[in-house]
């Protein structure tokens, strides 16, 4: 596999590494109740407890796993993550603030992603969507991507919630 490109720009968006100067807007973003709902997080107990979770996403970014801030205008709107490899195939999560949704970021940012990830070697891109989140979905299939024959059960806030999964190849005869 190829080393992740640092910067990755769309029309309208760029793709980095996040800084210690996005802190208050990611955990804006992390500690939002409507993010909650979709994306998973665990449950803070202080915002000095997202600052820990900021330290690592911010780490994370800057080092080799596929974790990138996503910015409009200098100004990060969202987060989109690795959550798991396996081979060449590799999970994605992806959050964009409630303040800028409907715009088509997400969607923006998903199909920048997958050409990244195509570009350096993996030949799946995969993520879900909590089976009520049908705005993540949308997401998922403008960006290319098809619903899997199979959903995973979650734990998440106590509860158990069936995601839906989506995933593209880059040879969709394989």
């Amino acid at each position: 596999m190829k080393s992740k490109t640092l910067l990755l720009k769309t029309d309208r968006l760029e793709l980095h590494a996040i800084s210690v100067n996005d802190a208050d807007a990611l955990i804006d973003i992390l500690t939002d109740s409507e993010v909650a709902q979709t994306y998973m997080l665990p449950k803070f107990e202080s915002r000095e407890d997202a600052y820990k979770c900021f330290d690592r996403i911010m780490a994370l970014s800057v080092g080799e796993k596929f974790v990138y801030g996503i910015y409009l205008e200098g100004k990060l709107i969202g987060l989109i993550n690795e959550v798991y490899v396996d081979g060449d195939a590799i999970e994605l999560g992806y959050a964009i603030s409630p303040k800028h949704k409907g715009n088509g970021y997400a969607t923006e940012t998903l199909i920048k992603a997958i050409e990244a990830l195509f570009e350096m070697g993996y030949a799946a891109v995969i993520a879900g969507a909590f089976e009520n989140n049908v705005a993540s979905m949308r997401v998922m299939e403008k960006s290319g991507m098809t619903k899997c024959d199979y959903t995973e059960n979650v734990e998440y806030n106590g509860k158990t919630i069936k995601c839906i999964m989506y995933n593209i190849k880059k040879n969709p005869n394989e």
